[in-house]
């Protein structure tokens, strides 16, 4: 994993010492085959303080199938991301970034949902580059099909790529990992709307609490979790909330750090696998119908292997 070093203190010895055993199927400055017909573009963003090559078990699976995949590395967001000139960036207090500093608990939601919009330009900055990339670029030159484009992301970034679909209509499909904020997969529109593009979150199953939480009662966080059902009922395309119900699942079995933790008993391993497999699926999945046409691929074969998934379509009023 390039960059390994620069991660310390983010990641402890343990991690890194098993970061540099992987290897991938990735091969640098690699040619873009030759095909009959271009590829369709995914463009991903890492979740707050991750580092884009930690989901490198799902994006070489996506490239794997057929799509290119730009991975962003926003300024300042992981320990350390070295750009192509040598530059090592570290990480910077949103403070330090520009950031208003939050005085209230209603104040945090309202800059977070800001510095979703900010990475949701950086996505559609990206698709700029690519575009005159696929003009005049001996390596990606007419090998982009970049009329069929996806947003993808985890945390933050999952944010980012429901957003960008309301901000940018080129982006004509999204899909938020286990991203939430006030209990929605993205920051709605102005008239609380979702936008018009298919849409697919993918989450970990929360327990549901049985009393009061610390400044939230039960009924708030009950409308709150309704938040995100309302906000996807406004999507009048093809959209589906995924929920996995596996023991133990956490925030980061969505991608690679979870699984670089040599201190995991296998069973604990197993698991975090099984959370990566399950996404990579779900995920393929949905870009395959929305990016290539394919309208024969249903998330719905995803219940015979996986019996931890919970699937619900919207908008739910057309299902018969």
């Amino acid at each position: 994993m390039p960059d390994a070093t620069e991660m310390s203190g983010d990641w402890s010895p343990e991690q890194i010492e098993v970061a540099r055993k992987v290897h991938g199927h990735s091969f640098d400055k690699a040619a873009c085959r030759r095909a009959d017909r271009p590829f369709p573009v995914v463009i991903f963003a890492p979740g707050g303080g991750q580092k884009a090559l930690s989901y490198t078990t799902l994006l070489e699976d996506l490239a794997s199938h057929g799509f290119v995949v730009a991975a962003i590395d926003p300024p300042y967001n992981a320990q350390g991301v070295r750009c192509s000139d040598g530059t090592v960036l570290r990480r910077l207090p949103p403070d330090k970034r520009g950031w208003e500093v939050p005085a209230t608990r209603d104040d945090m939601p309202r800059i977070y949902e800001q510095m979703v919009i900010h990475w949701s330009r950086d996505m559609s900055f990206v698709l700029n580059r690519l575009i005159e990339l696929n003009r005049n670029d001996a390596r990606f030159a007419r090998r982009l099909d970049v009329a069929h484009v996806g947003a993808i992301g985890h945390s933050r970034g999952g944010q980012a790529a429901g957003k960008v679909r309301l901000l940018d209509a080129r982006f004509i499909a999204g899909i938020n990992l286990d991203g939430n904020i006030r209990g929605r997969g993205f920051p709605p529109d102005q008239e609380g709307g979702g936008g018009q593009q298919p849409f697919l979150w993918i989450e970990k199953q929360l327990p549901w609490p049985k009393k009061d939480l610390e400044g939230l009662t039960l009924q708030q966080f009950e409308d709150m979790w309704a938040n995100g059902d309302r906000l996807m009922e406004t999507i009048p395309s093809d959209s589906v909330r995924v929920q996995i119900a596996r023991p133990e699942i956490d925030h980061l079995d969505f991608g690679d750090t979870a699984v670089l933790n040599a201190a995991l008993d296998e069973k604990s391993l197993r698991g975090k696998e099984r959370t990566l497999i399950t996404t990579r699926e779900a995920v393929l999945i949905f870009f395959n119908r929305h990016l290539t046409a394919n309208s024969h691929y249903d998330l719905e074969r995803l219940k015979a292997d996986f019996p931890e998934v919970k699937i619900v379509r919207f908008p739910r009023a057309k299902i018969q």
